[in-house]
């Protein structure tokens, strides 16, 4: 029996990788933004378009942050700094980032840290390893897997829903629409 006191019980989770990585994902943004929150929502908020939910990635990426274009390295940098794609990149993602780029506050103390990210790339051949296979992730969108298909088959044609391989019977799902739908595909 007890009497008395607290009684502390400790539950044993097993959890998944992917959801240890968001637990160590969390906790950095938190850590960040429990010190940071009003320097990064002022510079968040700076980048937001007139109508308040479009992130003006053009006067960021090219103008701010000065890199050439979309293809250049320091913007391979940044989304895997905020662990996202530009289709699903969010507030959250955002001070992720500069979380991940030595608690950044300002776009100069993040364009200095994306350099330095850069040339640890080209020196630590673990970390490179760590970018090389996000970059996978970062062009497949984050997909599991892709079907791919012989450029010989002529009878497969790529759906655009999900970006996979089907014959002309699978198309019948889109009823109606099923002949212009594989014409277009």
């Amino acid at each position: 029996m007890h009497y008395g006191g607290v009684l502390k019980i400790r539950r044993w989770v097993k959890f998944t990788p992917k959801q240890l990585h968001q637990r160590k994902v969390d906790g950095i943004r938190e850590r960040y933004l429990s010190k940071n929150k009003r320097t990064a929502s002022k510079l968040w908020k700076s980048y937001m378009q007139e109508d308040g939910k479009t992130f003006d990635f053009g006067k960021f990426i090219v103008e701010d942050m000065e890199f050439s274009d979309k293809y250049d390295a320091g913007v391979l940098v940044w989304f895997w700094k905020c662990e996202c794609v530009p289709s699903g990149f969010k507030e959250g993602n955002f001070y992720l980032g500069l979380a991940q780029l030595n608690s950044s506050t300002s776009i100069s103390s993040a364009k200095k840290q994306v350099k330095k990210e850069i040339q640890r790339l080209k020196t630590d051949p673990k970390y490179m390893t760590e970018f090389f296979n996000w970059c996978f992730n970062y062009v497949s969108n984050y997909k599991d897997a892709f079907k791919i298909v012989p450029p010989t088959d002529y009878s497969m044609r790529i759906d655009d829903a999900d970006g996979v391989a089907y014959n002309r019977t699978a198309f019948d799902f889109y009823e109606a629409e099923a002949e212009a739908k594989w014409k277009s595909s």
